[in-house]
């Protein structure tokens, strides 16, 4: 994810989370069709998971979600980030 780990960019140089999500996509576009990931998602990372699965289903052998946010179809982020 941008701005975390060993990602260059820092949390400022951040617009939205699409911004902060873009490198997995870029990752998981890089695979070659014969390659496949097992994805872990840990708080937030687990908010994008769901994304790459829907875009990449072929390339995602397994996902795992730890203490994460898991979006749904109707999820409010504000309400979840308050409970």
């Amino acid at each position: 994810m941008a701005a975390a780990g060993v990602h260059p960019k820092h949390l400022e140089e951040l617009a939205s989370f699409s911004d902060y999500c873009n490198p997995l996509l870029e990752f998981m576009d890089a695979l070659t069709p014969d390659e496949s990931v097992i994805l872990v998602g840990y708080s937030l990372g687990g908010f994008y998971i769901p994304l790459a699965m829907e875009r990449y289903p072929q390339k995602i052998e397994v996902a795992v979600f730890i203490s994460s946010f898991v979006p749904g179809l109707d999820t409010d982020i504000l309400a979840i980030h308050q409970e």
